[in-house]
């Protein structure tokens, strides 16, 4: 619905149950207003519902049966003012695909319970948590990611993420992961697991850009055979002091696709770079 239009449901303001809005089509979200929803038939959508609702700082789902909903795209874009969501039990995603954009650009939250997610059917997690600015971290320990396709940005611009847990992914069927971890400034560790997978990701564009924090990175269980681009891949990363790409096959990369892998990486002291290359691969330009 876009901007907030509801129909034969109820939207609670500022937890006031006996001053409901029903059957409304727009939302007047003053400064500060809290919100709690409660839907006669359950959705099959929540794309976008939210979006740009600039002033929400909490919304309460408690009451809230979601479990028909298959989409989940941008649910809560742009709302920079949010500060709170509760889930609560009856937030059922089990039938979710696509959780694209869903906390994108709120930049006020601080913390978020993903605990009761259930992630076994989702195909793209693109920008899910891009420019979560004030997530220092991010729990997701429980996510089963069996059927993730994309990841790209999606913890990009995380700017105060300072550690960071995928230990439990399976990746094995993601193709693209293109600036995932990108403008991480605060990222000092990323734990990726053995269950990290990227045989069949084709793009690694901007991966770990401007990660400038980052001292050590561990990528020599990359399979790299299907990435056509690594384009800044590593750019920017100025306090790397030791990487493992000892087993990347660059064989499919053109010499476009491989510009400024390296570019501001100045403080490598050690670099395990046996890896498979084109003929006349040309590292000047990496």
């Amino acid at each position: 619905p876009k901007g907030g239009v509801v129909v034969r449901n109820k939207i609670y303001l500022d937890n006031d149950e006996t001053d409901y809005i029903d059957n409304i089509e727009t939302i007047e979200i003053k400064p500060g207003s809290k919100l709690k929803l409660e839907f006669s038939t359950p959705p099959t959508t929540l794309d976008n519902f939210f979006h740009k609702m600039t002033k929400i700082k909490s919304i309460d789902f408690s009451h809230f049966d979601s479990t028909e909903v298959k989409s989940m795209n941008g649910l809560f874009s742009g709302c920079n003012e949010l500060e709170s969501i509760t889930f609560g039990d009856n937030f059922n995603t089990e039938k979710v695909t696509n959780m694209a954009r869903l906390f994108y650009g709120c930049s006020s939250l601080t913390s978020v319970d993903l605990s009761k997610f259930n992630t076994e059917l989702v195909t793209d997690m693109s920008s899910m948590f891009f420019y979560c600015s004030k997530l220092t971290e991010i729990s997701l320990n429980t996510f089963k990611t069996t059927n993730l396709k994309i990841t790209e940005e999606m913890f990009a611009s995380c700017l105060t993420l300072k550690s960071l847990d995928l230990s439990n992914f399976d990746t094995s069927e993601v193709t693209a992961m293109g600036s995932m971890f990108s403008g991480c400034y605060e990222l000092t560790s990323i734990n990726l697991g053995n269950n990290f997978n990227t045989e069949k990701v084709t793009r690694m564009v901007s991966m770990f850009s401007n990660c400038v924090k980052l001292t050590s990175l561990d990528l020599s269980q990359f399979n790299t055979a299907s990435v056509e681009t690594m384009v800044s891949m590593l750019y920017g990363c100025s306090s790397l002091v030791t990487l493992d790409i000892s087993n990347f096959d660059m064989t499919k990369i053109e010499e476009d696709g491989y510009t400024n892998i390296f570019g501001g990486v100045t403080k490598l002291e050690y670099i395990n770079i046996y890896c498979v290359i084109k003929e006349n691969f040309d590292f000047s330009s990496t």
